[in-house]
């Protein structure tokens, strides 16, 4: 069970790494998006990386 936290925190990241790819691949409301993109894929990047760092301190 170690190491789980690390998991959640990367697939919560790669979740909100998808919901900000999605809207660029269909092109709805890009200019809405925009700052929204930004900061949720930022988002996601972190989470990801916070992950990676639990997982592997965890280990």
């Amino acid at each position: 069970m170690k190491g789980i936290g690390g998991i959640i925190a990367i697939l919560i990241g790669l979740v909100l790494l998808f919901c900000a790819l999605v809207p660029l691949f269909f092109k709805i409301g890009f200019k809405l998006m925009g700052m929204t993109f930004s900061i949720v894929s930022f988002l996601g990047l972190i989470a990801i990386i916070m992950g990676i760092i639990l997982y592997f301190k965890q280990h």
